[in-house]
């Protein structure tokens, strides 16, 4: 679901330019004489073709959807639970890519590390393109920061830094959710102008947009906070945070705002003092 917003806005773009491109080629193929019709016959078919491709397209996304209406059923009754993985599980039993990463990021939100961990593991990283890599990247970020294995993810995140940065710049809306993460360990490292650095970036992004929730932002300042030991604005900025949580139009499901207080009730377990490796 962390993904389904930016989604939507991407599809939005993509039916623009694919039109676009559409008319263009119809109006090239006029302006060049490459066929002896009228010029609006060469631009009708290119947008008949279009028409055609995008009505198979919402087909294949219509059957999706229908196919998820199970999992949704069980997120309005009891939100990410054993029950939405098993029934993932048996509608899915050969999971892709994609697929795999959403139940990743849940088993992660439900602390089970080691099964998350072996899942990530099976993707395989030969012939990615470099938005595949980089949500891998940022599953397994994600997925060490939930379920507390700090220092792993500090030495991932050493490791992929500079791809995910060059990536984040010409993909900002995935270089949102990547900083945060970012934030936040850099924030647990001690490292403050770093951590400010990427969730500031990210909050500027996300307040752009008008689909997104801030909440994710405010979680991730909280979590900044508490693992930089500064407790008293950590308290502060996690009462703000739990209203805006509560008072969200864009999280108007109760499973929803139960999703994002599960993540801001782990934020004080950064507190130096009480922080623990998984």
């Amino acid at each position: 679901m962390k993904y389904f917003k930016q989604v939507v806005i991407a599809t939005k773009k993509l039916i623009l330019i694919s039109l676009a491109a559409a008319l263009g080629i119809g109006a090239v193929i006029a302006f060049l004489g490459w066929t002896d019709k009228p010029f609006w016959v060469p631009l009708c078919i290119a947008l008949g073709i279009w028409l055609v491709l995008w009505i198979l397209l919402i087909f294949l996304v219509s059957s999706s959807l229908k196919k998820d209406e199970p999992l949704n059923e069980i997120l309005e009754a009891q939100g990410y639970c054993d029950a939405w993985l098993q029934k993932h599980s048996e509608i899915y039993p050969t999971p892709t890519r994609a697929e795999k990463l959403r139940r990743v990021e849940v088993l992660s939100y439900l602390d089970r590390y080691d099964e998350a961990k072996a899942l990530l593991d099976s993707i395989p990283t030969v012939g990615l393109n470099d938005t595949e890599v980089f949500q891998v990247h940022n599953a397994r970020l994600d997925m060490l920061l939930t379920t507390g294995h700090y220092a792993e993810a500090a030495n991932y995140f050493a490791g992929c830094q500079k791809f995910m940065d060059i990536y984040s710049q010409t993909n900002p809306l995935y270089g949102a959710v990547y900083g945060l993460n970012a934030g936040v360990i850099l924030a647990i490292q001690g490292d403050y102008n770093g951590s400010e650095h990427y969730i500031g970036t990210a909050e500027k992004i996300i307040q752009s947009r008008s689909s997104m929730s801030p909440a994710m932002v405010q979680i991730a300042r909280t979590m900044q906070l508490y693992a930089l030991g500064f407790t008293d604005r950590a308290e502060a900025q996690e009462e703000k945070t739990y209203q805006s949580i509560m008072q969200d139009p864009q999280l108007a499901k109760q499973w929803q705002k139960d999703h994002f207080l599960k993540q801001l009730g782990k934020a004080q377990n950064l507190t130096p003092e009480k922080r623990q490796e998984g």
